[in-house]
């Protein structure tokens, strides 16, 4: 009950877990003149972890000078991730671009032409980074 707070028709729980055995599932129910509430509020509390990699990934060229690339997102691990692609030039390992995005979509502009390049696509959160996709 020190946990729970009532303001006129709205409810607020505050809930913190503290070892293994706390997360899991919260029901609630509401109540009131009409009656019981008859199927609850689910809330799934889970522990938060490092995203899962990025997979299906493919890369096109635009033109003779621009890469883009396009992925599917992985779990985030429960938090928000941002996304990264490091482009380096295949025969030096030279890295030519490094950029972010919030939705693993890029395009890099202004590269020299008639080069290959290697791909370098990985996630990260609060909690760590996803494993590394080179292709």
């Amino acid at each position: 009950q020190d946990h729970i707070l009532v303001e006129g028709w709205r409810s607020t729980v505050s809930y913190t877990p503290n070892t293994e055995l706390d997360y899991g599932t919260l029901l609630c129910w509401g109540i009131n003149t009409v009656g019981l509430q008859r199927h609850p509020c689910v809330f799934h509390v889970f522990p938060a972890g490092h995203p899962d990699p990025v997979h299906n990934c493919s890369m096109y060229n635009l033109s003779v000078t621009t890469v883009s690339l396009r992925c599917v997102a992985g779990f985030d691990g429960g938090l928000p991730q941002t996304f990264l692609l490091e482009l380096y030039e295949s025969n030096s390992d030279r890295l030519l671009a490094n950029t972010s995005s919030p939705v693993p979509v890029f395009s890099v502009a202004g590269l020299p032409a008639g080069m290959t390049f290697t791909a370098r696509v990985y996630s990260f959160n609060t909690k760590g980074s996803a494993d590394v996709l080179t292709f």
